[in-house]
């Protein structure tokens, strides 16, 4: 007797929550139709004024779309094909809103040959005129230069600016030049980098460099080649 009176009672109670829950579904697909889940409010977070338009264009369509019918994969790969945008992370804040939340790529260098000047990320990813600074390092393209070239140049100096920092950057066909004050130049060339400027910081103060040198090549096996020009 008391097993039936229980399982009387779950009975009693399972109906009950399906029709709790049919009533709810029937509430919310009336307040669906009547447009009281439709998106009319995007809120962004991380995006820089300049790039402001080229989120909102993306976004656009999707006003008065009700936030159950948003594909938010779709709208984060977007997002993410947008030049300078690392990611973008998407979420619904009921009834209205979509909160998006973007990740920047942070420029390190700025390429500058005849065409003009061009921020650069550490992932080597060209990035619009609006990431120009004064504040990035300047690598001047002289000559033809291969993509490996410029991604050994722009892994240098994503780890910061190299110790006792002093010249501009010049990448031609043997690699990477700092020109120095007074017309000096340090071929660095290509692989180790900082292995290379730190021999040339190693070396600069020696007395062999008193001499009226205005060329350092660094391209020989951790040798420092001098040359005077006249």
């Amino acid at each position: 007797m008391l097993m039936a009176r229980r399982e009387t009672r779950i009975l009693w109670i399972a109906g009950l929550l399906a029709l709790v829950a049919f009533c709810g579904a029937l509430v919310y697909r009336s307040a669906e139709r009547s447009g009281a889940f439709d998106l009319d409010t995007v809120r962004i977070t991380g995006i820089r004024q300049a790039d402001s338009a080229a989120v909102c264009e993306i976004v656009a369509p999707c006003f008065g779309e009700p936030l159950s019918s948003l594909d938010l994969d779709m709208l984060e790969c977007r997002l993410e094909e947008l030049p300078g945008v690392d990611s973008a992370r998407l979420s619904l804040a009921w009834p209205t809103t979509l909160k998006i939340t973007a990740d920047l790529s942070t420029p390190v260098l700025v390429l500058s040959d005849g065409a003009g000047c061009t921020p650069v990320s550490a992932a080597c990813e060209p990035l619009p005129s609006t990431f120009l600074s004064d504040t990035l390092p300047v690598v001047t393209l002289d000559g033809p230069s291969d993509s490996a070239s410029v991604a050994e140049v722009i892994r240098w100096l994503a780890s910061g600016t190299p110790s006792g920092w002093e010249g501009s950057l010049v990448l031609g066909d043997g690699g990477l030049s700092v020109r120095l004050d007074g017309g000096r130049s340090v071929i660095l060339g290509g692989g180790d980098l900082q292995a290379k400027w730190e021999v040339y910081r190693a070396v600069k103060d020696c007395a062999l460099l008193d001499g009226e040198w205005n060329e350092m090549d660094l391209r020989f096996g951790g040798q420092a080649v001098l040359r005077i020009r006249e």
